[in-house]
C-alpha cells in the first residue's frame, strides 16, 4: 500500500443493504476533508445469509471493535483514521492505534 495516504475521517452513517433480496451488505460514509466515502458496501462484498462466511458480520464486528462500540447508532459521529487509495477508503483505524481493519485482505482469509 505504498500510494496510500491516511487521512483522519467522521463517520457520517453506518447503513444495511439488501441486493438482489437474498444478500446483505454493510458499509459507513465517512466524511473526509470536503468528501462524503463510501467504506464497504455492496461494491466490495456481500454474503448471503446462513450460506458460507459472514462477511457482513465480519465487518459490522470489525468496525464496532475499531470504534469501541456496540450500537450501530454510536458509530455516527465517531472519528478515525482513514486510509485512502485513489480517493477510495480501503482500511480504517482507532485514532488510538494504527491497527488498521483492510476488510479487502481480511475476507480473503475467511472460510467460505
Amino acid at each position: 500500500m505504498a500510494d496510500t495516504i491516511t487521512a483522519i475521517g467522521e463517520i457520517i452513517d453506518f447503513d444495511l443493504h439488501l441486493i438482489d433480496r437474498v444478500a446483505l451488505s454493510a458499509s459507513l460514509e465517512i466524511k473526509v476533508g470536503d468528501q462524503y466515502i463510501e467504506f464497504g458496501g455492496p461494491n466490495l462484498f456481500a454474503s448471503i445469509p446462513n450460506e458460507g462466511s459472514d462477511i457482513v458480520g465480519h465487518f459490522i464486528k470489525r468496525c464496532f471493535e475499531i470504534c469501541e462500540v456496540d450500537k450501530g447508532r454510536d458509530l455516527e459521529g465517531h472519528l478515525i483514521k482513514v486510509q485512502l487509495d485513489d480517493e477510495r477508503i480501503v482500511g480504517i483505524s482507532s485514532l488510538r492505534s494504527d491497527r488498521f481493519f483492510y476488510p479487502a485482505a481480511e475476507f480473503e482469509g475467511l472460510d467460505p
